[in-house]
């Protein structure tokens, strides 16, 4: 029912995710399960009993260099 709160979000290079609603939630090093549980707590201000899902859309990628003998 809280159509405007669904979609699709990125998260900044600081580890910052933007929501509807919600200041800027730093989200840097979270699994899934513990971000669930944050925005549910989070939105228990606007949502009478908020399920939270989310999906991971896209992986960034990451580039390592390994020097060394």
């Amino acid at each position: 029912p809280a159509g405007e709160l669904s979609g699709f979000f990125s998260v900044n290079e600081e580890g910052e995710l933007l929501l509807p609603r919600l200041d800027e939630t730093f989200v840097r090093g979270l699994t899934k399960s513990e971000l669930k549980t944050l925005l549910e707590k989070r939105y228990a201000e606007f949502l009478i009993d908020p399920e939270i899902k989310i999906r991971l859309a896209r992986f960034k990628s990451l580039r390592v260099l390994s020097r060394g003998e």
